[in-house]
């Protein structure tokens, strides 16, 4: 069965059970059209309801958030079950000192539509985003050695300490970062 924009379930800062996404299809299509991307632009709703989906996802997995969820009833202040969702939270602000507990904040929904941009791809294909860290480079080399005299090579990797690289997504991850939203945690990610 095909995904189509009724999969597509806004978190409204409520703490919703079944959100599938920090922003409505409408406000990333916006946020796209005045950066003039060609790819968004071009790909079918359908596509980009998965790709708003999986970035949604990937923030979640990703990023550790300061804070807890909100899980809570704006008008009653009482539990409304199991939030799915990192945001809400209950208590956050933003860099700048700015209360934006029990919302989505902007930084949130910029860097999912910069991450399902991503899920594009070149628009030929939808790309999986992953939080586990990428092993398809090779690990920092800690010893290199030469020899030109009968072509003898010597490589020696860090694979010792367990080095892992994540895949970056350079502007996505700048906006998250600099939301001050994070634990400065992510995993066993080391830049």
């Amino acid at each position: 069965m095909a995904v189509t924009t009724a999969d597509l379930i806004l978190e409204d800062g409520t703490g919703l059970t079944t959100p599938t996404t920090y922003i409505t299809l409408a406000n990333a299509n916006e946020y796209h059209r005045i950066r003039g991307s060609e790819v968004w632009n071009e790909a079918s709703d359908d596509d980009k309801v998965v790709a708003l989906i999986r970035a949604t996802q990937y923030v979640d997995e990703r990023w550790a958030f300061q804070s807890v969820i909100y899980n809570r009833n704006k008008a009653t202040d009482t539990p409304i079950g199991p939030q799915v969702l990192q945001f809400p939270r209950g208590t956050l602000y933003d860099r700048n000192g700015i209360d934006v507990k029990q919302t989505v904040p902007i930084e949130i929904k910029d860097a999912t539509c910069e991450y399902a941009l991503e899920v594009l791809g070149d628009g030929t294909a939808l790309k999986d985003l992953s939080s586990t860290p990428d092993q398809t480079e090779p690990k920092s080399i800690t010893y290199l050695r030469e020899k030109v005299g009968s072509l003898e090579s010597e490589t020696r990797y860090d694979s010792g300490r367990g080095l892992r690289i994540r895949k970056s997504f350079p502007v996505a991850d700048r906006i998250i970062l600099r939301s001050g939203f994070t634990t400065g945690s992510e995993g066993s990610v080391i830049r």
